[in-house]
């Protein structure tokens, strides 16, 4: 019989004082959100329970469900997320191509614009190469209607401000700017993420290639820079 007081009750006492480790809510959502990818990706997306989830993120089931309702909310969040870094790297591009315009006097054409929004496309999916085929694998069996009209998305809505610019400024032609940016997004980033997600470099080559072609040659094919200090189609504050 263990009387009190003997060996094992310390050792159970000390564990019962040590204080908790609370994380800020943004770190827990992202580990979780890590964690989700970690077991898409190797398991399924069907065969991926939220128990498994929480184990791999150490953390109670109860807690996921704290930042997530559901497991297709966590698919879909991946999605969001991974939406949401993009646009944060376009951002940083067309700044960087600004601040180039500014400091060099000369305008970027919009062929250069296009090239680097596509390649910032290419290279931030490169470093998010896992949450491209957890997206690529299983998205489109989740059952989810995102929020907001289907024109409203981040990506096709700042790529139909550049192409606003570009038929402001005469050398890109549709009648319908926010249909063929959602279109041209639709299936541009869709067929970059396909080939970034199966790691099919002769095919991610070929899709750059060509998305490079249809956005320069099918929406500006005379497309020349112009002296009014916007010719790269990159949005301008209040445009």
């Amino acid at each position: 019989m263990v009387q009190s007081g003997s060996v094992g009750e310390p050792r159970a006492l000390d564990q019962a004082r040590r204080p908790r480790v609370t994380k800020p809510a943004d770190q827990r959502r992202r580990e979780i959100l890590d964690a989700a990818t970690l077991l898409f990706r190797e398991r399924g997306f069907d065969v991926t329970t939220v128990q498994a989830i929480a184990k791999q993120a150490e953390v109670a089931a109860g807690t996921v469900y704290l930042y997530f309702p559901s497991k297709d909310s966590i698919l879909v969040a991946l999605q969001e997320d991974f939406e949401a870094g993009l646009l944060d790297r376009f951002a940083e591009i067309a700044e960087a191509v600004l601040a180039g315009e500014v400091a060099s006097g000369e305008i970027v054409s919009y062929e250069e614009a296009v090239e680097r929004l596509i390649d910032g496309t290419v290279g931030y999916g490169l470093e998010r190469r896992d949450v491209c085929e957890v997206i690529a694998r299983h998205l489109g069996r989740v059952g989810v209607v995102p929020d907001g009209p289907i024109l409203a998305g981040g990506l096709t809505d700042l790529l139909a401000r550049v192409i606003r610019e570009g038929v402001r400024l005469g050398y890109v032609h549709t009648s319908d700017p926010e249909m063929a940016a959602y279109l041209l997004s639709l299936a541009a980033v869709s067929a970059i993420g396909n080939a970034i997600a199966f790691e099919d470099e002769p095919m991610l080559a070929r899709v750059v290639r060509q998305t490079k072609e249809l956005f320069i040659k099918a929406l500006a094919p005379n497309a020349l820079p112009t002296t009014d200090g916007a010719a790269s189609g990159l949005p301008r504050d209040g445009v």
